[in-house]
């Protein structure tokens, strides 16, 4: 028995020319993903193995597993997020490009998870409750951010700047603690 499988809550990934990126989890538990054409014709399809899905349950159930997914236009490619990874794959072919390891910390509650494109397509921020990546258009880390608890809330880049709020455990209100992480040069630049 397969289960459906979501991304951020939607059933597809919409992609150019009307293509779209469609999921299920088959028996054996391994992710598979498929590109449809505008017509259902499949394009490509790709096992991806055992990636567990968001640890937040936002959008899961019984029936459901959800990933965090977008389209990276500026480099034709798909960033997958999963529990204990992301995986940057070819748009055009399916192939895993590249992985980055995550940390969750296996509480939905507490959890962080996403990934998001800074507003001038030159990279993009991935996240978990205790790891922050920023990936550049050459789908290299610019910086990873092992965070010293866990992250309060999903990362923003503002003036070539990682901005990171974490929790601080220490304070007596648990309060949040914000640290600043510099970017390469000209990324992040016109703040999002």
């Amino acid at each position: 028995m397969t289960r459906k499988v979501t991304f951020g809550g939607r059933a597809v990934v919409p992609l150019p020319d009307g293509d779209v990126l469609r999921g299920a989890i088959d028996d054996r538990e391994h992710l598979t993903i498929q590109r449809e054409d505008a017509f259902g014709a499949l394009v490509w399809e790709a096992d991806l193995g055992d990636l567990g899905a968001d640890p937040t349950l936002r959008h899961a159930d019984s029936q459901t597993s959800d990933y965090g997914c977008l389209h990276w236009v500026a480099t034709d490619t798909l960033v997958l997020v999963g529990d204990t990874a992301a995986l940057v794959l070819s748009a055009t072919d399916g192939s895993v490009t590249n992985s980055y390891e995550l940390k969750p910390v296996g509480r939905p509650s507490l959890e962080v998870s996403g990934v998001s494109a800074l507003p001038e397509g030159d990279a993009v921020v991935i996240a978990s409750a205790k790891r922050v990546w920023v990936i550049g258009s050459d789908l290299k880390p610019i910086v990873r951010v092992d965070a010293d608890s866990l992250l309060a809330s999903f990362p923003g880049v503002e003036g070539g700047f990682l901005l990171v709020d974490e929790y601080d455990f220490d304070s007596a209100e648990g309060e949040h603690r914000a640290r600043r992480f510099p970017l390469a040069r000209g990324v992040g630049r016109s703040g999002s």
